[in-house]
């Protein structure tokens, strides 16, 4: 009889909790259903979603697994944010502004930083990216202009499109031999860079990549990169020394452009193109020797290079482009090899101190 009173009753308390007049709490840190406590509001997949906290340090709760887009932007009053070990994500704009944030603790475990995260932290000083990053997105740092020092862990593959651009008071980047691409326009403008450091690994610089860096006094090329992007050195004013290692096989459109330090570049023989432009308006490039690979110089390819008294052009060139070398004033003699059969418009206009030039039979077009 009591054990038949203990069913009735148990099936009615089931009946009465399935009817939903009693909530009962859900486990685990984070409830099936968005919460808003201490300022932050977290979705049933632990996205942060929202804060309206009073800024200053900012804690994030354990458990969080993103930082949703735009979550922070323009939140000028946050001075320091402190994200738990469970964070993998940091979404589009997460940080966006944040012009107060001086320091940012982003742990071991985040696999990704999303574009322009950080983008206009100016009072971001210090960064360190942990070894579980694989992208630092497209101008995830844009315009940090406070950012002195980033510490890239062995692990990310890709800097993102812009990542670092703007960063004026940047002044080192070591690229750690994980990174297979450096993205388009990543440093531009860090106009306080004076050193990078581009391990073996990278396979491609991308274009405008490093462009008006000019405190950038010396660039070594690694022999994994195939491609130098197309003016991913312009406006380097002060590199004075450029090593380009075996393996490269092609120097992009305006690559070097108005390096007007540059006194000496190495091409290795694995190059077969050399751009419009590469080298146009190097004043201070004394000698160059290029290689035997190359089938044709380029239009504009050494414009304006006034200090070059020597250039070896090899056989096996066949095409000298539309002013290659106008206004090299310091060019006394040129020999064309019999590989050549065209020679552009304008090729060696302006070359005051040419006193000899050899034209082969070879050439059926000037």
């Amino acid at each position: 009889m009591k054990g038949d009173l203990k069913k009735v009753l148990s099936l009615a308390l089931l009946a009465f909790l399935l009817a939903g007049a009693v909530d009962l709490p859900l486990p685990g840190p984070i409830p099936a259903a968005a919460r808003a406590e201490d300022g932050f509001t977290i979705d049933e997949n632990g996205v942060l979603r929202d804060y309206t906290g009073p800024g200053g340090v900012v804690r994030i709760p354990h458990g969080v697994t993103a930082i949703g887009p735009e979550v922070f932007a323009w939140r000028h009053n946050i001075t320091v944010v402190v994200m738990p070990d469970t964070v993998r994500v940091i979404e589009v704009m997460a940080f966006d502004r944040c012009t107060g944030l001086e320091q940012v603790v982003i742990p071991k475990g985040v696999t990704e930083i999303g574009v322009m995260a950080f983008e206009g932290c100016t009072g971001l000083t210090a960064v360190a990216i942990p070894n579980t990053v694989r992208l630092i997105g497209m101008w995830a740092f844009e315009r940090c202009t406070g950012l002195k020092k980033v510490a890239i862990s062995k692990g990310v593959t890709e800097i993102g499109d812009g990542a670092f651009f703007g960063c004026t008071g940047l002044t080192a980047a070591a690229i750690p031999n994980t990174v297979r691409r450096i993205g388009n326009r990543a440093f531009q403008n860090c106009t306080g860079l004076q050193k990078d450091a581009i391990s073996n690994g990278v396979t491609e610089i991308g274009q405008e990549a490093f462009q008006n860096c000019a405190s950038l006094t010396a660039v070594a090329i690694p022999r994994t990169v195939r491609r130098i992007g197309n003016r991913a050195f312009q406006n380097c004013t002060g590199l004075k020394k450029v090593a380009i290692s075996k393996g490269v096989t092609e120097i992009g459109d305006g690559a070097f452009r108005n390096c007007t330090g540059l006194t000496a570049v190495s091409i290795p023989n694995t190059v077969t193109e050399i751009g419009a432009g590469a080298f146009e308006r190097c004043i201070s490039l004394k000698k160059v020797a290029i290689p035997n690979g190359v089938t044709e110089i380029g239009n504009w390819t050494f414009w304006g290079c006034s200090g070059l008294a020597s250039v070896t052009i090899p056989k096996g060139v066949m095409k000298i482009g539309d002013r290659a070398f106008r206004d090299c004033t310091g060019l006394t003699s040129v020999t064309i090899p019999g590989s050549v059969t065209t020679i552009g418009p304008h090729a060696f206009e302006r070359c005051t101190g040419l006193t000899s030039v050899v034209i082969p039979d070879s050439v059926t077009d000037i």
